[in-house]
């Protein structure tokens, strides 16, 4: 027997008119930024507790699951951050 979806938060809230998000594209810009660098930071310690093999075999499943959660364009736009920021860090 299955149980039906129930909402655990109830009905959506309304905002009053003229509300204005706290966060703007730039603070989502910066946080997009750090998660990058955070991601960069955890697979250089996989790959020295791991080594290589292992810590890309880790990153692989990593990038998997965050694809089923995220969905593609979300994971590749981080790994192009990832990618950049690497970059930028070499010259």
């Amino acid at each position: 027997m299955k149980k039906k979806d129930q909402k655990l938060y109830g009905p959506r809230l309304e905002y009053p008119k003229g509300y204005v998000s706290p966060i703007t594209p730039e603070i989502i810009e910066h946080l997009k930024e750090c998660e990058a660098a955070e991601w960069i930071k955890r697979r250089k310690q996989k790959m020295q507790t791991l080594g290589s093999r292992e810590a890309s075999n880790w990153w692989e499943t990593v990038l998997e699951a965050m694809q089923k959660t995220r969905g593609a364009s979300a994971t590749l736009d981080l790994r192009q951050r990832i990618k950049r920021q690497l970059n930028e860090n070499r010259t």
